[in-house]
C-alpha cells in the first residue's frame, strides 16, 4: 500500500508500508535531522515512515490523516496561537490521542524540559548532540509494544 501525505506545510513523502510495519511520524523544523531520522529508521526495516512535518499546523494535519502510532517530535517548532511548540503538540497528543507514543527528540534538553515532556506523557525525551544514537533502541521497543496489542 502507497500513502502521500500532502499539505502546504507538510513534506510530500510516497512511501511503500508494511502491514507489520510501525505507523512513524517525524517532526522537526530541520531537513538535515528529518532527513536523518528517515534514513535511520527506514533501514532498520521495523518502520513505515508515513509523514513529515516541520511547525504545529502540519503535525496536527498528519497525525489526524495519518493516524501514525508513533510521532517522533522536536519541541523547538513554529507554533500557533494556541499550540506553541512541540510540548503543547504534546500534551494535545495525549489529550486527544492516548494511544500515539511520542519520542521528544531535541536539542532543548534542559531538566525542566525533560520533566515536562514526562509530566506529559512522552514515552522518551533524548537529546540530539547525545543521545540521536538511542533512538533506534526506542522505536524498536515501541515497535514490540504495538505488536503485542
Amino acid at each position: 500500500m502507497t500513502n502521500m501525505i500532502a499539505s502546504p506545510m507538510l513534506m510530500e513523502l510516497p512511501i511503500a508500508i508494511q502491514p507489520s510495519a510501525l505507523k512513524v511520524l517525524v517532526v522537526d523544523d530541520a531537513r538535515v535531522v528529518r532527513d536523518r531520522i528517515v534514513e535511520l529508521l527506514v533501514e532498520s526495516g521495523l518502520v513505515g515512515i508515513i509523514g513529515l512535518a516541520v511547525d504545529v499546523r502540519s503535525t496536527l494535519e498528519a497525525i489526524e490523516e495519518a493516524g501514525p502510532q508513533v510521532v517522533i517530535l522536536d519541541i523547538g517548532l513554529p507554533g500557533t496561537l494556541h499550540l506553541r511548540n512541540g510540548l503543547d503538540v504534546l500534551r494535545w497528543i495525549k489529550q486527544t490521542r492516548p494511544y500515539i507514543y511520542v519520542v521528544i527528540l531535541t536539542n532543548l534538553s534542559d531538566l525542566a524540559y525533560r520533566e515536562a515532556s514526562k509530566e506529559l506523557g512522552a514515552y522518551a525525551f533524548l537529546d540530539k548532540s547525545r543521545e540521536f544514537d538511542q533512538l533506534l533502541d526506542i522505536v524498536k521497543q515501541l515497535s514490540n509494544l504495538v505488536s503485542q496489542k
